[in-house]
């Protein structure tokens, strides 16, 4: 016979949705939502972070060292670099044109380390729309 509250059934039932949470979600590395923040809480891993977004008001979330920030709907902000965090919105959102990726860039004349988003737009940092897309630095 099956309890439905026995550990084990608990267990695997907490595993089989991880993995569903995980396959469908759009979580993006290094980078972080400059907006406001509507809570922040623990959270373990990003996909815990992700349930909390799924489980409130929230349409966007980062996670960083074990910290779980819940943006507010109304301003969740830009996409920013951001080292050690993950980002990403409610699982029932898709990514509108797949997830981005922070990747160390060095600048040509002081080869100071920073991060930078790919895929941009235009040829102005910071342009959200009218150029084209480019998944590499510039020359």
């Amino acid at each position: 016979m099956l309890v439905l509250n026995s550990p084990p059934f608990l267990l695997i039932l907490s595993a089989v949705f991880r993995v569903a949470y995980s396959d469908s979600a759009c979580h993006e590395d290094n980078v972080m939502y400059d907006g406001e923040t509507a809570s922040v809480s623990n959270a373990r891993t990003a996909v815990d972070c992700e349930v909390q977004c799924d489980n409130s008001r929230c349409s966007y979330w980062t996670w960083q060292a074990g910290k779980c920030e819940l943006k507010r709907i109304a301003k969740p902000g830009d996409k920013v670099p951001k080292r050690g965090a993950i980002s990403g919105a409610k699982s029932s959102k898709a990514c509108d044109k797949g997830p981005v990726k922070a990747v160390p860039c060095k600048y040509t004349d002081t080869k100071e380390e920073i991060l930078c988003i790919f895929p941009f737009v235009g040829e102005n940092p910071g342009q959200k729309s009218g150029g084209s897309s480019h998944e590499s630095c510039l020359k």
